[in-house]
């Protein structure tokens, strides 16, 4: 009875998400409806979903999960399926602390080449978040486009135990991504 009892325990600890899991997020929190959300699993191996919808005219709204493994997560919007040259969302929660949500341009290859706070995306400010909820970080975020966003896109994870720390000059620069894959999304039709 003990044993299975912790095996329950585990299970509800270590809870990935899934596009056919209702997701539970409190509404109060997000600044958009999460109800009519398409979503597509769109880095099997490291278990990133992308939630994502027109939510109102010229506002793409996008929600990214993965498993919290105390690294950031990023999807970078590309013109060529390339990561130099995007703009990229990254976040993660600081142990004991707030989460951060940051554009970056990535530039070049080196951590000093992908500078925060830069990038071609108009987001919406009030709209970047993360939670950490259920073993698993939902980052949340907003662009304003006259047109869909661009349809090629990178994910990466960065390295498991090292955030992204302030650096002298102000900024939070990443270490570099631990994995990271790209992908296109047909916006329509999902995947």
């Amino acid at each position: 009875m003990m044993l299975s009892l912790c095996s329950s325990l585990l299970l509800v600890t270590s809870q990935s998400d899934s596009c056919t899991a209702k997701l539970s997020l409190n509404s109060n929190l997000i600044p958009f409806s999460t109800t009519n959300l398409s979503c597509d699993s769109v880095w099997s191996s490291q278990k990133f979903i992308l939630r994502y919808a027109q939510t109102t005219p010229g506002t793409w709204s996008f929600i990214l999960s993965a498993p919290d493994n105390n690294a950031y997560i990023s999807v970078g919007f590309s013109s060529n399926g390339r990561m130099v040259g995007t703009s990229a969302i990254a976040g993660w929660v600081n142990s004991g602390g707030p989460g951060v949500v940051k554009q970056y341009y990535l530039g070049g290859t080196g951590s000093g080449d992908c500078p925060p706070d830069q990038g071609e995306l108009t987001l919406v400010k009030e709209s970047m978040m993360i939670i950490s909820q259920s073993s698993n970080l939902y980052m949340v975020f907003q662009i304003n486009t006259t047109a869909q966003p661009k349809t090629q896109l990178i994910y990466a994870v960065g390295p498991k135990n090292r955030l992204p720390s302030s650096s002298s000059s102000g900024g939070y620069y990443l270490p570099q991504h631990k994995d990271t894959v790209s992908t296109s999304i047909n916006y329509v039709n999902g995947n």
